[in-house]
């Protein structure tokens, strides 16, 4: 249980004897294969693609930087396709560096880069500059209603009543702390997250006054947000995997780990998450997906050739979007090729419990569960930094128990990952001691 200042580890202690069991997280139910692949999106010559936004009528928008700060294309800013990314309009803000782009219910876009947002009324045919701010790099924008507007960066929020015609800051860091997702909850609390680079105050924030003050409900650095429609809030990070809170932050649960750099997180409207994750160490990035509120997790990589993910984007329709912001290329752009709603997906009524004894341990720890002769299996052992360690590869067969000799890691924290074909079915923390 992670509460908001503190990581505690709970252990199942019966009398003398410690152990811990871990009900695998795929009881019930439990998806087989969604069945949802990509497809590649081409995007215009010599731009890093940075942001997507798909209007009511399925527009779609893209906002573009150079290369590097010296290779500039003849044309950068902000492209439009309305015909499913066949082809693409330049759409104004010449030789801007866009990093974010929003819509307001009333299909006003708004785009944010370094110290300004930028408003169209007609699809971007023509933009006005609504603030010059002493935010470094927006890099998201949040608008409720088409009036209500918040602008986050490196640095701090903005935030507007007026639809964009005045402006004030509601929160003002240092230079080396960025606001890296903001979002509303189903109350209509304001929750952003906060990497800190050096002076170890990220976290996660909420406001139930519309940013007139701040309640710290999590205290470690945060890179993407979500919330679903039972109001739980999920947050991914780069080292530490995604955190859940069921309590609008009173108490946080460590539900996805082992892998590191996740850095986005999307929830549809059937309340299936998408992860999106770039993975340094371990040939493990890309998309995965939990059908299940999180409890098993699958990957959907099907057709995503690069498996490296920086951004997800879910539109009005359900499609999902991903972009690997690649420097020096055009980057990757794709999309599902059909929507993430109403996905079909199988129950498994069988019951499967993982045993880890001990934990923490000493030198010695084993794994046991129940399989199927039909199956492959794999266990792999990162350190905290997501690096792996070990990994063991299984044949199918009803039951396994299997002790590994760990006497050469130094003491610390781990993660076992159970994966049973491509599915991540289990995924816990132990201690060597």
């Amino acid at each position: 249980m992670i509460t908001s200042d503190k990581t505690t580890i709970r252990s199942l202690f019966h009398r003398n004897l410690l152990f811990i069991v871990f009900v695998c997280p795929f009881i019930v139910p439990l998806n087989i294969f969604s069945q949802i692949s990509w497809e590649k999106i081409e995007v215009p010559d010599s731009i890093n693609l940075r942001t997507v936004v798909v209007d009511s009528t399925g527009a779609i928008y893209i906002g573009t930087a150079p290369f590097t700060p010296h290779n500039h294309p003849d044309y950068y800013g902000v492209y439009k396709s309305i015909d499913n990314g066949m082809s693409w309009i330049p759409k104004g803000l010449l030789d801007t560096t866009i990093n974010a782009l929003s819509i307001s219910a009333n299909g006003d876009l708004y785009a944010g880069s370094s110290h300004r947002v930028l408003k169209s009324e007609n699809g971007g045919d023509n933009w006005e500059q609504v603030t010059n701010c002493g935010l470094d790099n927006i890099i998201d924008i949040l608008i409720h209603c088409d009036d209500t507007i918040y602008a986050s960066g490196w640095q701090g929020i903005i935030r507007s009543f007026d639809g964009g015609n005045n402006w004030d800051t509601i929160t003002d860091f240092t230079t080396d702390e960025v606001v890296s997702d903001i979002c509303f909850d189903n109350s209509l609390n304001i929750i952003y997250g906060k990497t800190s680079y050096f002076n170890n105050d990220g976290g996660i924030f909420l406001s139930s006054d519309w940013g007139e003050t701040w309640t710290k409900i999590l205290n470690t650095d945060v890179i993407s947000l979500s919330v679903n429609s039972n109001n739980e809030i999920f947050a991914t990070t780069q080292l530490e995997g995604v955190y859940k809170s069921s309590d609008t932050g009173q108490t946080w649960d460590t539900i996805f780990f082992g892998v590191r750099d996740l850095w986005s997180i999307v929830i549809n409207d059937d309340d299936y998450i998408y992860i999106g994750c770039e993975q340094y160490f371990d040939p493990f990035g890309g998309v995965y997906a939990s059908y299940d509120n999180g409890y098993s997790w699958v990957e959907e990589n099907e057709g995503l050739t690069n498996e490296k993910v920086d951004l997800l984007y879910l539109d009005t329709f359900g499609f999902l979007y991903s972009i690997y912001q690649q420097e020096n290329t055009n980057g990757k752009f794709f999309r599902t090729n059909q929507p993430t709603v109403d996905i079909k997906y199988k129950e498994v009524v069988n019951r499967k419990d993982i045993i880890i004894y001990p934990n923490p341990f000493n030198n010695y720890t084993q794994v046991s569960f129940k399989g199927d002769i039909e199956k492959r299996y794999s266990i792999k052992i990162y350190n905290g930094l997501g690096e792996l360690l070990l990994e063991d590869l299984l044949p199918g067969q009803r039951e396994f128990i299997r002790t590994y000799n760990l006497e050469h890691f130094p003491k610390g924290r781990y993660f076992i990952m159970l994966k049973e074909g491509n599915r991540v079915v289990s995924n816990k923390k132990i201690i060597k001691m």
